[in-house]
């Protein structure tokens, strides 16, 4: 987040109207960021959610959905890479796409009802 440290003092001091977002203060260009990288974020294919050392390795591009959940996690959203149970060593590939593909959905949604309640705006 770029200027974001800025932008929070500014929230903090009171000069900007800022979301709060579980336990942060977003500046409106961090909302509407955050809101653009998740209607991006939907059309991902569910197989570009994840990644291995082999496609790493072999210099295969990172996909799209996990390149876009790393942006979103960059400009502020808040989820969960894995699941709790995640063992990384045997863990499916398909399965952590349809895991991270979930989680993003559920967090984005999450990020649009907070940001669309007026009371979580000071």
């Amino acid at each position: 987040m770029s200027g974001a440290g800025n932008m929070s003092i500014l929230c903090t001091i009171g000069l900007a109207v800022c979301l709060n977002y579980k336990g942060e203060k977003l500046t409106l260009d961090e909302t509407h960021a955050i809101g653009d990288g998740c209607i991006l974020v939907e059309d991902a294919p569910i197989n570009s959610f994840a990644i291995n050392q082999d496609m790493i390795n072999s210099g295969q591009p990172y996909g799209r959905g996990y390149f876009e959940m790393d942006w979103l996690e960059s400009v502020g959203l808040k989820f969960s890479w894995k699941p709790q149970n995640l063992n990384s060593k045997t863990q499916n590939l398909s399965v952590l796409s349809r895991y991270r593909y979930n989680e993003i959905r559920r967090a984005c949604d999450e990020f649009n009802r907070i940001s669309l309640d007026s009371r979580n705006w000071k």
